[in-house]
């Protein structure tokens, strides 16, 4: 099972490496640990769900207020939960499913 962290997760020690998580937890060894290169959004599936929500649905408009804000940020994200299919076809990467 992969496990991707950024580098700037790793630089900041919330990162496993060798096998342990600040020293206290123990990775198991079915996970692969995957560093991501920093300034690379474009591999972090989180970053790409977040572009797309942006482009989709929360682009181009001006919010009156903060719960405006937050109000289409919920929309947004219930319209995208409701669209299982589309959240793995954002977050699939080919070299992420080694052997699959």
């Amino acid at each position: 099972m992969p496990l991707l962290c950024d580098i700037t997760s790793v630089e900041r020690g919330r990162c496993p490496s060798r096998r342990t998580y600040n020293h206290e937890l123990t990775v198991p060894k079915i996970l692969t640990i995957f560093l991501l290169p920093s300034c690379a959004p474009e591999l972090n599936p989180v970053e790409n769900i977040c572009r797309y929500l942006r482009q989709t649905w929360l682009s181009n408009h001006v919010f009156e207020t903060y719960d405006d804000i937050i109000d289409a940020g919920c929309d947004a994200w219930n319209r995208l939960i409701a669209q299982p299919h589309t959240i793995m076809s954002i977050g699939m990467r080919n070299w992420a499913h080694i052997g699959h």
